[in-house]
C-alpha cells in the first residue's frame, strides 16, 4: 500500500482494513467455526482462555502486547478472541493499536521499495534500530504489565491482611 498510495494514505487504509478484517474473522469464528477451532486448537484455546482470565483487568493492554510481539499468529488471536467472547470494546482498540507498528513498517517498506537501487538502501541504521526497538517493546511490554499486575495484587493482599 505504501508503494501504491504513499505512506500516509497507504498506512491509513491498511490499518483500517486490517482491523475490519480482524473483526470479520472474530465474527466468522463465533458464527461458523466453533467446532473446527475446538477440534484443531482445543488445547491452545484453553491456554489462551486461562491467560485471558488471569489478565482480565488489563486485557486490552495485554492484547496490544501480544499483537506487537513479532511471533504471535494474529489469525489465532482473532479466532480465539471470538471464541472466548472478548468484548468488542476491548478487541477492536487492542487490534487497531497493536497492528500499528507492523502496518507502519510494511507501508514504509513499500515506499522504500519504490525507490530501491541497492541493498544498502534497505540496511540503513534507522531502519535497523527501529526493528530492534520494536522487538524490545514486544518482549518488555508484556513483562512490565506482568510486574504491574503482580504489584497491584501484592498491594491488595497487604491492605486485606494489614
Amino acid at each position: 500500500a505504501g508503494a501504491l498510495f504513499g505512506l500516509g494514505l497507504g498506512f491509513s487504509l491498511c490499518i483500517i482494513y486490517s482491523t475490519i478484517g480482524a473483526v470479520l474473522l472474530y465474527y466468522i469464528s463465533v458464527l461458523f467455526c466453533t467446532r473446527i477451532i475446538k477440534r484443531f486448537f482445543g488445547s491452545r484455546l484453553l491456554t489462551f482462555q486461562v491467560w485471558a482470565k488471569q489478565h482480565k483487568a488489563n486485557l486490552c493492554m495485554r492484547l496490544i502486547g501480544i499483537r506487537i510481539f513479532p511471533f504471535t499468529p494474529n489469525w489465532f488471536v482473532n479466532l480465539a478472541c471470538g471464541q472466548l467472547k472478548v468484548p468488542l470494546q476491548v478487541f477492536v482498540p487492542s487490534t487497531f493499536l497493536g497492528l500499528i507498528p507492523y502496518t507502519f513498517m510494511g507501508c514504509q517498506a513499500g515506499t522504500l521499495l519504490r525507490k530501491l537501487r541497492s541493498m544498502q538502501d534497505i540496511m540503513q541504521p534507522q531502519v535497523i534500530l527501529g526493528l530492534v526497538a520494536l522487538g524490545v517493546v514486544g518482549f518488555v511490554l508484556p513483562a512490565a504489565l506482568n510486574r504491574v499486575s503482580h504489584l497491584r495484587t501484592l498491594g491488595r493482599c497487604c491492605r486485606i491482611t494489614g
